[in-house]
């Protein structure tokens, strides 16, 4: 018996390309929705890296300065060319230099405020979802500015 050499069948690549396919997309799907996911739970709420970097915004500003007044108002920093401002705008925490820009450094706030004590400058912020944090920026002592 002759078997017929028109008949198409799948080969091994053919295979192994559609197996592969198969992989990838079920992969972005689940990718996609962890992703989804992770942006309804954090909706109204600061991230955890944000405020890292915020934190780390605020203490290169201090760092600059020379003189640090911090209040209801927000921080005020005065270096020797500029004063910065870093207030609350909206449910923003925005950075100001010299009464100009909009440079968001935080988002999703509902509360925030800064005292000056004993040389260190405390940094409570509320978020939309009730969560507090908290921070202590210490100062420069007096007249060691650059």
């Amino acid at each position: 018996m002759r078997l017929p050499r028109n008949e198409k069948g799948f080969t091994l690549i053919e295979m192994l390309l559609g197996l592969f396919l198969v992989c990838m997309i079920a992969g972005l799907i689940t990718s996609g929705t962890a992703v989804l996911n992770r942006d309804f739970q954090t909706k109204g709420s600061v991230d955890q890296m944000e405020w890292e970097i915020f934190l780390q915004q605020v203490k290169r500003d201090v760092r600059g300065s020379f003189s640090q007044e911090a209040g209801p108002a927000g921080i005020k920093l005065r270096t020797k060319h500029a004063t910065i401002l870093i207030e609350r705008y909206q449910d923003k925490i925005r950075r100001r230099v010299d009464g100009e820009g909009h440079e968001i450094l935080l988002q999703n706030i509902a509360a925030f405020s800064a005292a000056e004590k004993q040389g260190r400058i405390l940094i409570s912020v509320g978020d939309k979802k009730g969560n507090k944090l908290d921070a202590v920026v210490h100062l420069l002592a007096k007249g060691k500015g650059p």
